[in-house]
C-alpha cells in the first residue's frame, strides 16, 4: 500500500536453496500516481494484429519510440523506412508499422519505456503465435525497448533480428547495457 512511483524500476528476485541459487529475470515496475487533475492511469493492451497473410513468412516490424509532441508527432519516418525495405525484399517478406502513440506521449521517458515494454511482451506474444520462420524488430528511441520485449517472446524456431535505432537508455543511462 505504500509504493509510489518513486519506486518504479526494475526488480528481480535470488532464489536459493542448499544446492546453490539462481537470479530472476528483471522485471520492470511502473508505478502509476493518479495526477493532480484526477486522471487515473490507462490500462496498456494491445489491439489484436492482422492474420498472417498466407504467402508470407518473414516479417519486418518498424516501430516509433517517445512522442511527447503528439499529436503533432511526425511517423512518416515509417512509412518511407517501410516503403524502402518492401521495395528491395524478396515476395515472402511482410513488412508492417507498429504505433502506440497513446502510451508514447507521456512527458516522463522513464515511463513510456515502461509502457513500450509492456506492449512489446503483449505484441510479442501475439507475434509468437502465428509461426513465422524470421521477424526483423526495427525500433526507434523508447521503441527499442518494445523490440527488445517483443523479441523475448519469439519462440526459438524463429530467427529474430533487431535493429536499435537511437535507442532510449534511462535519463541515466541506467538501461546502456
Amino acid at each position: 500500500n505504500s509504493v509510489t512511483a518513486a519506486n518504479s524500476g526494475g526488480y528481480s528476485v535470488v532464489v536459493s536453496n542448499p544446492y546453490g541459487s539462481v537470479t530472476s529475470a528483471t522485471a520492470s515496475l511502473a508505478v502509476l500516481t493518479d495526477g493532480a487533475n484526477g486522471n487515473k492511469p490507462n490500462h496498456i493492451s494491445v489491439s489484436p494484429i492482422p492474420p498472417k497473410p498466407p504467402n508470407k513468412d518473414s516479417l519486418v516490424i518498424i516501430t516509433h519510440g517517445w512522442a511527447p509532441l503528439q499529436p503533432n508527432a511526425d511517423l512518416s519516418w515509417m512509412t518511407a523506412m517501410s516503403n524502402a525495405i518492401q521495395s528491395r525484399v524478396s515476395s515472402n517478406w511482410a513488412i508492417t508499422n507498429f504505433v502506440w502513440l497513446q502510451d508514447a506521449i507521456n512527458p516522463n521517458p522513464e515511463l513510456v519505456l515502461a509502457a513500450a515494454e509492456i506492449h512489446g511482451r503483449l505484441y510479442g506474444q501475439q507475434l509468437a503465435s502465428q509461426g513465422w520462420k524470421h521477424i526483423h524488430f526495427i525500433g526507434h528511441s523508447a521503441g527499442a525497448g518494445l523490440i527488445e520485449n517483443a523479441a523475448a517472446e519469439i519462440p526459438s524456431s524463429t530467427t529474430v533480428q533487431c535493429t536499435f535505432l537511437d535507442p532510449f537508455v534511462g535519463l541515466l543511462l541506467e538501461l546502456q547495457s
